[in-house]
């Protein structure tokens, strides 16, 4: 922004100089050659009105200025006396013909003016004057209108450097205190910089920061509430299952029932985790996330006759850039899909890909005919991949990371994020 302005203002200053510059310079150039002029046709007239008779000689001429070289013409339009063309030219024809002439001759500026005995021109005298100093002294003129435009040009874009950086500084405060909220640092505020229109922003945005810290207060209050008002029939409900395996010949029941509450609980907790402020980068052990589903889902799958097994890749980096939370409810999506829509034994494979871990959970089922696209699609509740899809997709891609299917014969959904 600063060197946009800058140039601009810079440009600008520069088409403002040249466009009066230019004719200046060309009206004092010209202005230089005819006070040139006019001074040798004042010295013509008087050196004209000083001279009586028929051989009138350069002698006798009242000349002032010693750049002036004189030549004295007969009615003939020869030469007689001075320095200057044997044969006179049009200049000295035209004053034989009784009225002054001014023209050029060479590099010098010359006129004829017209001797008179009385009524008749009895010879011309020619003044010549070099234009060398008139072109210098416009030379000169040039320059300083030069040496002018350009400390203008310099003034205005120190001005306007000046200037943007009065602009920009507050922008780029406002930059920064925009990607600090967008990092979730709502303390956040835009400072003021007493420039109406920014200051204008930056109170906006403070009262959407406010608005916002005033609404997640809300979220998380009500989230709170809500985990008290789910974990407190859980309890009850734990404690019932609890004493009923100590009153029953056979717990088999009973404990996959309580696994399912525990199951319950740890959703619970992870939810109401991500619902609340995460630090801006968290991330998870990889064997630790594989071994936890693997542990959560066994006795599922075992209770289906369908084995569960993982497979890590050797070389594997230890860490994955999620956190742990997410990836222990994006995995168990994974594995409820294939344990409600798969077929046969579902693998856990962690690998990694050109600096990407990918977390794969595969099964034996059918080869899936829908695009992938349809089946992270939520519609009105359903999917054609499975109800969990679409929030597992979304919450990965809260925690820059990507849910997707990556082949679909046999059907395997994975977990990509970059190594931690």
């Amino acid at each position: 922004m600063r060197r946009r302005i800058t140039l601009l203002a810079a440009a600008t200053a520069m088409l403002a100089v040249l466009l009066l510059a230019v004719p200046l310079g060309i009206f004092v150039s010209h202005g230089y050659v005819n006070d040139e002029r006019l001074e040798l046709q004042r010295a013509a007239a008087s050196a004209a009105a000083s001279v009586r008779g028929d051989h009138p000689a350069v002698g006798a001429l009242h000349i002032d200025g010693r750049e002036i070289t004189a030549a004295v013409y007969n009615r003939a339009g020869r030469r007689v006396d001075g320095a200057g063309p044997e044969q006179g030219n049009a200049l000295v024809r035209g004053a034989l013909r009784g009225s002054e002439s001014t023209g050029t001759i060479g590099s010098d500026v010359a006129v004829a003016a017209p001797i008179s005995d009385g009524d008749q021109v009895v010879a011309v005298v020619l003044l010549r004057s070099d234009l060398s100093a008139a072109r210098h002294r416009g030379l000169l003129a040039w320059l300083a209108i030069a040496a002018i435009g350009i400390v203008a040009v310099f003034v205005a874009a120190g001005a306007a450097l000046l200037l943007a950086r009065r602009l920009s500084a507050p922008l780029e405060r406002l930059r920064h205190a925009a990607q600090r909220i967008g990092a979730g640092d709502l303390d956040t505020r835009a400072p003021l910089s007493g420039v109406g229109e920014f200051d204008t922003l930056a109170a906006t945005l403070n009262d959407s920061v406010a608005e916002i810290q005033t609404m997640l207060g809300r979220e998380r209050s009500l989230s709170a509430e809500v985990s008290h008002q789910l974990r407190t029939p859980l309890s009850g409900l734990r404690l019932e299952l609890e004493t009923l395996r100590n009153s029953v010949p056979s717990t088999e029941g009973v404990d996959s029932a309580l696994a399912a509450v525990d199951r319950l609980e740890t959703i619970i907790a992870d939810v109401i985790t991500l619902a609340r402020d995460l630090p801006i980068r968290q991330t998870a052990e990889v064997a630790e996330v594989v071994a936890s589903a693997q542990r959560r889902w066994h006795g599922s799958f075992a209770a289906a006759t369908r084995p569960l097994r993982v497979v890590t890749d050797p070389d594997l980096p230890e860490r994955i850039d999620i956190s742990a939370p997410a990836a222990t409810q994006i995995l168990d999506v994974l594995l409820d899909n294939a344990l409600t829509h798969g077929r046969g034994a579902v693998t856990i494979r962690a690998r990694a890909l050109d600096g990407t871990i990918a977390i794969d959970v595969a099964d034996e089922g059918p080869a899936l005919v829908n695009e992938a696209h349809l089946m992270f699609r939520q519609r009105d509740g359903q999917n054609n991949g499975g109800i969990g899809l679409p929030f597992a997709r979304k919450l990965a891609e809260a925690e820059n990371a990507r849910v997707a299917l990556t082949s679909s014969s046999p059907p395997t959904f994975s977990l990509l994020a970059t190594a931690g």
